[in-house]
């Protein structure tokens, strides 16, 4: 696995601006969209978000859970990793998270251009099920 070694503190300034855009959007309810997808975190309620990133984007990786939890997200971890893949990533590992796997990726794309959500039900051993992973490059 390739490594990606870009500066991730213009992601987090966005991903700071993104919350408080959030915020302020959730004041004015004419932005159906954001309070929408406000409603659509706190209905996967149960799922256990874990935002894994290389130490250079610990920054970043903190910004994101702060979003997710004014997303309304409960469950948010951090890891810092040594690899990460070459693009962002949201992760599933069995078919009933994956509407889990679309609300968090469409969080994210209020912060970055690209998310990949990815499918992992062949991965061994298999987590609990629940678990939704972020991978930010």
């Amino acid at each position: 696995m390739e490594l990606y070694a870009a500066d991730s503190s213009a992601e987090a300034d966005c991903c700071s601006m993104a919350a408080v855009t959030l915020q302020e959007s959730s004041e004015n309810t004419s932005d159906t969209w954001r309070m929408e997808l406000m409603n659509r975190i706190k209905a996967i309620d149960a799922s256990r978000i874990v935002i894994h990133v290389r130490e250079p984007s610990e920054r970043l990786g903190s910004q994101l859970a702060s979003l997710l939890s004014a997303l309304g997200a409960n469950r948010v971890e951090r890891r810092v990793v040594d690899e990460v893949p070459l693009s962002n990533q949201v992760r599933y590992f069995h078919l009933v998270d994956r509407e889990a796997g679309e609300v968090v990726s469409d969080a994210l794309g209020l912060v970055f251009d690209e998310v990949a959500l990815r499918e992992f039900t062949d991965y061994q051993p298999a987590p609990s099920p629940g678990l939704i992973e972020i991978w930010v490059r």
